[in-house]
Parts: structure tokens; sequence; C-alpha cells
């Protein structure tokens, strides 16, 4: 065979077609016979092998690091419940011989540059395919800012770019504008999938939907469907000015309408989007993708730095064991303890750790520090439509204690007030319980 080492950012799925194309196969049992060969000269057993696996063995690479390097799995999971990678579990990678290492969600496009064709050329005398031309939405290359090129071919990925551009098999996607702008909702977007690309790992499920739901809370909008406030994230990804793209890359965008639960887009705080969903709240969210990327990441290392020198998978499973039970037992002790963890660790007999990571995963606040119930008693208030005076002057709460219990509240909190409300409306002895937050759930109708 002869070999074809993986070029800098190359797709897997193109490096196998540089091997393909360089070798003379016809058909795919051609290529599949060569790595078999391969495999076994260097000592391997290729029976049963994914295809990802095969490619990196054939470059004298770890599979893991041939993933991160080579494949689009990074942008299939950006978070999952453990922080764990994907390439991890083979049952839910897609490794289709055609297509080793694509999205799920991706049909078999290959995209280009023209610029980049023509550096590849002069540097190396060939051309190849590159990750980041490939990513879900952005459709300029992210080094010269120009619109990719679209190779009109059945099989693209068998032939190198430049073959195609010989060919005048290069086309331009109805896509606008033809350059990625200085600044704005495209270029954070662009330049948040990069960095996620480029990413070792995933983030913590708990981490990134915590940093997306306190940012939502701090600009203003709707953290639930039950919350009273207007604006939701989807019509704040309305006003970026840029619904011809999202209704290009967003199923059914054509039918939301102002202030109403988009879920393909509001579920981002506190459900299971889409991936690209987490993306495009990022950029919508944040004003710089810089600042995007330091708030999820810094939420994801704490999350991490806590279970530093524990065995990880315990802790996981334990915190899956509770936030499993989320719309009952867990959420039901979360009020009834006043969202205090150490009196919710004595009732379940758990370790104090993995309560804070199943209420993180469940989306409550995490408290470590008690704080006065007064202040308990007037977030309930001001979820429930008061506003910061009233519901401070009410329940004789200080405004800086109200706003830092906002701080790290997301937006489950309100869901799970309304969801227990009804079971305990019949709770009477308001004056004996007044700072008891059952009371004020009674109350805050």
């Amino acid at each position: 065979m002869i070999s074809a080492e993986p070029m800098p950012h190359e797709l897997a799925v193109a490096h196998q077609g540089r091997i393909y194309w360089l070798n003379g196969c016809l058909h795919e049992d051609d290529l599949q016979r060569l790595l078999n060969r391969a495999l076994v000269e260097r000592g391997y057993d290729s029976k049963g092998m994914r295809r990802l696996h095969q490619l990196a063995l054939v470059s004298g690479m770890d599979i893991g690091e041939y993933t991160r390097r080579h494949s689009m799995l990074p942008m299939d999971c950006i978070a999952t419940f453990d922080g764990n990678e994907r390439s991890e579990n083979p049952v839910l990678m897609n490794d289709k011989p055609d297509r080793p290492g694509m999205p799920l969600y991706r049909s078999t496009v290959a995209y280009c540059c023209h610029e980049c064709i023509t550096e590849d050329l002069q540097k190396a005398g060939f051309s190849w395919y590159r990750r980041y031309h490939h990513l879900f939405g952005v459709h300029w290359c992210v080094v010269h800012r120009r619109r990719l090129s679209i190779v009109n071919a059945p099989t693209p990925f068998t032939v190198p770019p430049h073959i195609w551009l010989q060919q005048g098999r290069l086309m331009s996607p109805e896509i606008t504008p033809d350059v990625l702008p200085e600044v704005g909702f495209l270029t954070r977007y662009t330049q948040i999938s990069m960095t996620v690309l480029e990413r070792g790992r995933p983030f913590f499920l708990g981490a990134i939907s915590d940093a997306l739901m306190m940012r939502a809370f701090e600009i203003g909008l709707r953290p639930s469907p039950s919350s009273r406030r207007p604006t939701l994230l989807s019509d704040h990804l309305s006003g970026q000015n840029e619904n011809a793209w999202v209704a290009k890359h967003v199923a059914g965008w054509e039918t939301k309408k102002p202030f109403e639960y988009f879920a393909n887009i509001d579920r981002v705080l506190g459900g299971e989007p889409p991936t690209y969903g987490y993306l495009m709240a990022m950029a919508a969210l944040y004003e710089t993708a810089e600042d995007a990327m330091e708030s999820v990441s810094r939420q994801d290392c704490q999350l991490r730095d806590g279970l530093t020198g524990r065995n990880v998978e315990h802790c996981i499973n334990e915190s899956r064991v509770l936030s499993a039970n989320g719309c009952s037992d867990t959420e039901t002790l979360f009020a009834e303890c006043q969202r205090f963890i150490e009196p919710i660790v004595s009732r379940l007999g758990f370790d104090s750790f993995y309560v804070a990571v199943a209420l993180s995963y469940l989306g409550l606040p995490n408290l470590y520090a008690p704080r006065p119930s007064d202040a308990w008693a007037a977030l309930i208030r001001f979820l429930h439509g008061e506003s910061v005076a009233t519901a401070c002057i009410a329940e004789s709460a200080s405004r800086s204690d109200l706003r830092a219990l906002l701080g790290i509240c997301c937006g489950k909190v309100l869901l799970t007030l309304r969801r227990l409300r009804r079971k305990f409306m019949r709770r009477s002895d308001p004056v004996e319980c007044r700072k008891n937050v059952m009371v004020h759930l009674v109350q805050a109708r």
C-alpha cells in the first residue's frame, strides 16, 4: 500500500480518500483489502475493527489522538453527562466506511477553499480537505474568511480538491455574505465552533447548562417555559439580525413566533437540545466568543476540580441515581430543605459532593453556604412577578442578598417551584412557618 500520512487538520474521511486515490482503488472492497494487509503487516488483527481505528493504526497514531485531530466527532458531542469523550463508546460513534469520523446529522458533502488549495499546491504539491471547512453552519474559511465551495460529485472525498477545481466541479453555495463579517453573531458562532472543535474533551452537561442559564438570567431572558419574563432565548436569537442564516440551519424556524417557546433553541436552558443549539446559544448570549468560552469553561473546571481525587465513575453513577428522579424526590427535597445541601444529604444518605453534582445536573442552585430564608422567600416572590424592591420589602430581605442568590440560581428553579406548588397547596399554619419556603410556594401564586 502506498502510505499517506494525515495532513494538518485533514478530515479522516478525506485521509481515507487520499489513500483510496493514491492506490488507484476502484471500490470500497479494494480499500478494505489494502487496509487489512497493512494492518496485518503491523501485527494487528483487523477483524471487527472500526474504520477510524484502522486509519489511526496505519498512520501510527493512538485512536483517541487521531479522533481529536482528524474527525468531526467533537462537534457531535459538545457536552456529555460525565464529561467523557464519545470516542470511548463505539456504539455511539458514526463509523460508516464511506465517512468515518463525520457527525451523525451531516450528509456527505465536501467543502474547500480556493485560497487553501492554492497554498497547499505551493507548499505540498497537493491539496486536502480540512476539518474546519466542515463545521455546521460555518460557510466561510476560518483562515481566509472567504466563502467555501462545494464539490459537485457523488463521492467527493475520493479525489483531492485541486483535481475537482481543475475539472470545474466546485460550486458556490447560495449563502451570503461572501466574506465572513469582522464582528457579529456569525463571527462569534464561527469562532466558538472552531474553539470547541479544537477542545480535547466535551463539557460536562451540567456545567454548560448552568453557565448558559445563569447568563440568560443576567441579561433578562426567560429561563424556563413557566417563567413570566417575556423574552426567550429564541427571541434573543431572532434579534441577532441573521434570520436567513438561522432559518437555513434550524429546523422549523419559520414557525417561530415572538415570545413563544421554540424547543430546538429554548431547551438549551435545561434540556437536551440539538448539538448546534449550544453553539448558537453561546454566540447569542455573549458579546464575544472569548467571553462565552471562558464562562462555560470556568463552570466546567469547577465541576472537574470537585471530581479530583475521587472515584470519578462512582461519583457520576451516584449523581446519576439522584438526578434520575429529578422531577420527584430530589426536587421535592430541594424545596423542603430550603435549598441547603446538608439536610438533603442527611435525609438521602449520599455524600455531599454527589448531591451537589446531582443538583447541578438538574439545574438547581448548588449552594454550599446557608443564606437567610428571607432572601429565599424574596426570590420566590421575584420569580413570580414582583419587583426586586417589593419582594425585598415584603420579606425584610436585602437587595444584595437577593441578587447574590439570583446569581447562583438557574432556569429550573422556577420550574421546580411551580411543579411542587400544587402538592403543598393544602399546608396551613402560615404564622408559625412564616419563613418556611413551602408557605411561600402557596402564597406566591
